[in-house]
């Protein structure tokens, strides 16, 4: 029982964190958060951490990209994992 409810809590505070610094974000304050970056050669997606949302992910894919086939997703150098961009998909902001 403790322990279901210390996940909760924890479920809880880290969506609380994600909308507070999402709304500090957007009001222009620096928040520290290290953000993903788009590598066109290869098309990758670096992100600094395991703890990048999958949201922060599709944000930095260049708008408009028409492209079909994987995206790798690298961490520290090392590829973990890889998106597929259906072809009849058109990334738009």
């Amino acid at each position: 029982m403790i322990d279901s409810d210390m996940q909760e809590m924890k479920d809880r505070l880290r969506r609380i964190e994600t909308r507070l610094t999402n709304y500090m974000e957007s009001r222009g304050h620096n928040t520290g958060a290290i953000k993903p970056m788009w590598v066109a050669q290869g098309n990758a997606i670096h992100i600094a951490g395991l703890g990048c949302s999958f949201g922060d992910m599709l944000k930095v894919i260049p708008e408009g990209l028409a492209f079909r086939g994987d995206i790798t997703i690298v961490c520290k150098g090392i590829r973990i994992g890889v998106m597929y961009i259906d072809p009849h998909y058109t990334v738009a902001k």
